[in-house]
């Protein structure tokens, strides 16, 4: 019984076997839908329960996704899984999906015609990613105007039609392209490039003005900080502040244009000067670095995009690619500490002279101006200026301006010496001075002002104030006839000399006096009143390629000339 008691309490029990039934594996997924764009990333963040090893193998069927959970997308649009499989039980897993979504930019307006040097906002509309933020670029570089990283465009000078690119900062490949057509609208209009510029305290910079709507194309300049001579040449005054420079039409005194000049102290801030720069296709630039507790000797210079950038010296003189353009980078490192750089921007274009519309002088009658004391120049000055001006005629050096003539040729004659004793102003003269002054020449000479007469009034004195030029060129009235006028001051023991040497034992003077008086005399004919043909800098035809020389037969013998700039060369050539 007791035995039988013993049994019926053990077999009296009833139900399904006895123990701890084991858990059941769950998996989950964080986030379970997300919407992302083409090549875009996320993390999957997996949890799992129901056993100790919280470990998952990630899958996915599109885009790719590694074992920390980052997925990325695939470029092409759909709705995608990505599946978390627990290690434990390979039988429990979770699925997430995943809609990609194609990234378009859309710009507004798409098509706008404006006026010169007018503003547009434009909208870049950005889908498919969160990131809307695009850049701005206009395809035509800096002749095409300028426009702000918040899409604000001002429209060139220059008519033309221009294009606006907005590109999505996620995918650049992704963008939206707007159409600026710029049209003067009927009448005198003015425009001074650039509208802009920052200067420090006296320093300088050269405005062009664009007269169209009238054969007249001279402005009056003037300006109510600085100086601003009648040639377009501005000298910040010492003051820091904002500046305005304003071009008047002859014809039209209603039309002027204004350009902002803001002028301030450097900043300290900045390790490398120039900080930003933008420089011609082979051109040279010297930078020097202030990084803190190097001085120039202790710093290495190098160009982070590598010899596509150009090259550059130990001293930092930087020579630009000559046959690309582009934005590039130059890098001051210290020596003595690797960790402390400086980095300066430099934009490199290829800018070839363009046509701003003004009046060309193909057709010239020259006079040379001697004022002041004769003896002042060495011997051989007078008749080496005399021997450049009668050879010029017919030379392959001046048929190399021909492509600049719309169609004329170029012909000058030399009408002979004028002379002046009276003593030049050792000052910088006015421009209106200096032409009043070839003017009254020819009144004493018995000679009537005809167009296309270009006086060289060659200046016994180099004033002060006349740097950093070495000669200019500029226009007046004698009788209400335009008198084109190059100034030559004389370069004795100025640093004019340095960039010069003689041919044929020609002394240094005569032979700055002939290299400078080509150069200004080539400016004169091909953009006699600054509102021809110049580069988007400012730079005239000579100006672009001065600093070499070389032995240029005339048919009134051998003379030092510089090459001269071509546009359909895209380079400098010497004829």
């Amino acid at each position: 019984m007791a035995l039988c008691a013993v049994i019926s309490a053990a077999c009296g029990r009833s139900g399904g076997p006895q123990g701890t039934a084991p858990a059941i594996v769950e998996v989950s997924i964080d986030p379970a839908a997300v919407a992302i764009a083409g090549g875009g990333t996320i993390r999957f963040i997996a949890a799992v329960a129901g056993t100790s090893d919280a470990a998952v193998t990630w899958s996915t069927d599109a885009g790719t996704i590694d074992q920390s959970g980052i997925y990325t997308a695939p470029n092409a649009p759909g709705t995608f899984s990505v599946t978390a499989r627990s290690r434990a039980d390979p039988g429990r897993s979770a699925t997430a999906f995943v809609s990609v979504s194609t990234i378009s930019v859309e710009l507004s307006p798409q098509a706008v015609t404006l006026a010169p040097e007018a503003m547009q906002q434009f909208t870049a509309l950005v889908t498919g990613s969160t990131d809307t933020r695009v850049s701005w670029t206009i395809m035509e570089g800096p002749q095409g105007g300028s426009i702000d990283q918040a899409g604000t465009y001002t429209a060139p000078p220059a008519g033309g039609t221009f294009h606006l690119v907005a590109k999505s900062i996620v995918d650049p490949a992704r963008s939206a392209t707007a159409v600026v057509s710029v049209v003067r609208p009927p009448g005198v209009w003015v425009s001074i490039t650039p509208r802009a510029a920052d200067l420090e305290p006296g320093g300088t910079t050269l405005l062009a003005a664009t007269v169209t709507g009238t054969a007249d194309t001279r402005v009056i300049w003037t300006s109510d900080g600085g100086r601003i001579r009648q040639d377009g040449f501005y000298t910040a005054p010492q003051t820091e502040g904002t500046w305005y420079v304003t071009a008047q039409s002859l014809a039209d005194p209603a039309r002027v244009s204004v350009a902002t000049l803001y002028v301030a102290r450097p900043s300290q801030s900045s390790p490398v000067k120039p900080e930003t720069v933008t420089v011609e296709t082979g051109s040279v630039v010297v930078f020097r670095a202030h990084l803190p507790g190097t001085t120039d000797a202790e710093v290495s210079w190098s160009i982070h995009e590598g010899d596509a950038g150009g090259t550059i010296d130990a001293l930092g003189q930087y020579i630009a690619p000559s046959d690309h353009e582009g934005i590039y980078h130059v890098v001051a490192t210290s020596r003595t500490d690797p960790s402390k750089t400086g980095i300066a921007t430099v934009t490199v274009q290829r800018l070839d002279l363009v046509d701003h519309g003004g009046t060309v002088a193909p057709t010239t009658r020259t006079f040379a101006l001697w004022w002041g004391d004769v003896n002042a120049f060495p011997s051989d000055a007078r008749p080496l200026l005399e021997s450049l001006l009668q050879g010029l005629d017919g030379s392959a050096w001046l048929r190399a301006t021909d492509e600049y003539m719309r169609g004329a040729n170029a012909t000058t004659s030399f009408a002979g010496n004028l002379f002046d004793p009276s003593a030049p102003p050792a000052e910088d003269p006015a421009e209106s001075e200096i032409a009043d002054q070839a003017c009254r020449a020819l009144d004493r000479s018995g000679i009537a002002p005809a167009a296309g007469d270009v006086v060289f009034v060659v200046s016994s004195v180099f004033p002060a104030g006349n740097s950093p030029f070495c000669a200019w060129h500029y226009w007046g009235l004698c009788h209400g006839q335009t008198l084109l006028v190059v100034y030559l001051p004389n370069p004795k023991g100025t640093a004019c000399l340095r960039t010069v040497a003689g041919c044929n034992g020609s002394s240094p003077e005569a032979t700055a006096l002939g290299i400078f008086a080509a150069h200004e005399f080539i400016e004169t004919i091909t953009d006699p009143f600054i509102t021809a043909w110049r580069d988007p800098l400012g730079q005239e035809i000579g100006d672009k390629c001065f600093g070499t020389a070389a032995c240029f037969p005339l048919s009134t013998g051998i003379l030092q000339l510089q090459p001269l700039y071509s546009n359909s060369a895209h380079a400098c050539v010497q004829p």
